[in-house]
């Protein structure tokens, strides 16, 4: 209010002015008196009052700062209070993976909680005693750890609330300087103008200026006092500051050394529940060692009963074969289908065994057929010719589409059958030549002496010989080798003679056959003609002159 009436002199002072001024009259004593109120209103505006509303705010701020620092202290203790030596800091160990508390800036994260081990067979794990005491000193290394890391954020919120104490001390005593020299400067011309009111003589004008410069000293008085107080404040807090850049060197190394203390009682905790532990791999081996054992035997056992009994089977029935003088084409078969038999036994007898040895060991069979379908897709995907050869192998070997020695046509090749198995089939042409052919590739076959094959013969007689006694001849040396005992296992039924085939410029043809085995067609064949030669020589047939023998070719 006492400022607004200062206002309203002022104005009404102002409009006076400026009336006489228009008037023409003088107006030095009313200017006099207007600058008298403005230096009055300026003093009014800056006495202790409104300097303490001003400094009100800075202390407020001052206060909550002070009302942090003290919860801190009730944890950490006052920054006059020394902290106990910190031990020296190890070095610390590799960071684990897994963390626990948000890490500190400066600071490498501490251990996660020491989880129990988990086993994939669902049971329970019985825990010697030195597992659970290092389980429980790692739960209580963790737990300083964890208190330590805390005590360091606590600590470093305390040093950070200290500074913001500081700013604001800081701020405060630079405002108290500005009203200090604002107050002086204001003294001092309160002081010219008191020197001029009593040279004048104006008593009523020095009793004010005398009033003012009163409460201007009471001002610099008080604002003199909070300003030494807030020096010794401020030097305190930065004592008290720096004792906690020095402290935290130590709060940092404590929370090092316990963090590095938790790590290694987590790391001797979970080396103690490895299972390569010595002492677990030999718990294990008491528990499980006989059910393995015996699975193993099992597997050992039906292994070797697979393979008596497919053995068995072969060499019986190759047996029956031989004493039936069946081609070695059929024994080649059913040898390759028995050792078919055998590797299929052998890899449903070792997957089987297999998983049951991975279910005795406890370990997750559920995760572990997962990983195995996917890759087991990767595989067929990837090999699937592979697996298309063997199975058209198994194809061809259980329909029995050639032997071994058949003449065949695959393709584009022909060539006589060397070699039959569950992946390729080898062929050998009439130059020798080898192919090897992918069963899959095996998409057409013509089997030139699939089961028996035919000697077919075609003998010219001159035409000036009778044909009957010829034929009498053929047909004697053709039942003669056949009842032969060396080559009439080979013929498998009587000679066919089919006569007369057709006439040539200089010649008859009589045609025969001979069914003979599919391996041994062309040694019969050569057999027998070597036994018409020599029967035409000793009877005096002679053969007709090839040159006037035109080729030709008649069917049955």
């Amino acid at each position: 209010r006492e400022i607004e009436r200062y206002r309203e002199a002022i104005e009404h002072l102002q409009k006076r002015i400026d009336t006489a001024k228009r008037a023409n009259r003088p107006v030095a004593a009313l200017e006099q008196e207007l600058a008298d109120l403005q230096l009055k209103q300026k003093t009014t505006r800056l006495s202790a009052e409104t300097l303490l509303q001003e400094t009100e705010s800075i202390k407020d701020r001052i206060a909550s700062l002070e009302k942090q620092i003290a919860a801190a202290e009730s944890i950490l203790g006052s920054p006059e209070e020394e902290l106990p030596p910190a031990p020296e800091a190890e070095k610390p160990p590799a960071t684990s993976e897994e963390t626990g508390a948000p890490a500190i800036p400066g600071m490498p994260p501490m251990p996660a909680k020491t989880a129990p081990p988990t086993g994939a067979d669902k049971q329970a794990v019985q825990l010697r005693p030195e597992q659970i005491e290092a389980a429980k000193v790692a739960r209580e290394k963790s737990l300083a750890a964890r208190k330590a890391e805390q005590d360091v954020v606590r600590f470093v919120e305390r040093r950070t609330a200290l500074k913001a104490q500081i700013a604001a001390i800081e701020e405060q005593i630079a405002t108290e300087q500005n009203t200090l020299h604002e107050m002086s400067l204001l003294e001092t011309e309160l002081k010219k103008r008191l020197t001029e009111a009593r040279r004048k003589g104006d008593s009523r004008a020095v009793a004010d200026l005398q009033a003012e410069l009163k409460k201007i000293d009471q001002t610099i008085a008080r604002v003199q006092k909070s300003h030494l107080r807030s020096q010794e404040t401020l030097r305190k807090l930065k004592a008290s500051l720096a004792r906690l850049d020095q402290e935290e060197e130590q709060y940092v190394a404590a929370a090092e050394r316990r963090r590095a203390e938790a790590e290694a009682a987590r790391r001797e905790s979970v080396w103690l529940q490895s299972p390569l532990h010595p002492r677990n791999v030999l718990a294990w081996l008491e528990e499980r060692g006989p059910r393995l054992l015996m699975v193993v035997a099992l597997i050992v056992l039906l292994l070797f009963l697979s393979r008596l009994s497919i053995t068995t089977m072969v060499r019986y029935w190759t047996r029956r074969l031989r004493e039936e003088k069946k081609s070695f084409g059929r024994v080649n078969r059913l040898e390759t289908l028995g050792a078919g038999y055998d590797a299929v036994m052998r890899f449903i007898i070792l997957v089987g065994g297999t998983f049951m040895l991975l279910e005795e060991a406890g370990i997750d069979l559920n995760a572990l057929l997962g990983g195995a379908a996917i890759i087991g897709v990767a595989l067929a995907f990837g090999a699937q010719n592979l697996i298309r050869d063997y199975f058209n192998g198994f194809m061809i070997l259980l329909e029995d589409q050639y032997e071994l020695g058949d003449l065949v046509t695959i393709g584009p090749v022909t060539g006589t059958v060397e070699r039959v198995n569950m992946r390729t089939t080898v062929l050998r042409d009439l130059e020798g030549k080898v192919h090897f052919i992918p069963n899959s590739n095996v998409n057409q076959v013509t089997n030139s002496t699939y089961k028996w094959a035919n000697a077919l013969f075609d003998i010219p007689i001159p035409l000036d010989r009778r044909v009957d006694p010829v034929l009498d001849l053929i047909r004697e040396e053709a039942e003669a080798l056949y009842r032969d005992p060396e080559w009439g296992r080979d013929i498998l039924a009587e000679p066919e003679i089919l006569g007369v085939d057709r006439f040539g410029p200089a010649a008859v043809y009589i045609k025969f056959l001979l069914r003979t085995r599919p391996d041994r067609k062309f040694p019969v064949r050569r057999e027998m003609l070597r036994r018409l030669k020599n029967r035409f020589d000793n009877e005096g047939i002679p053969l007709p002159d090839q040159r006037c023998l035109v080729p030709a070719t008649s069917a049955r």
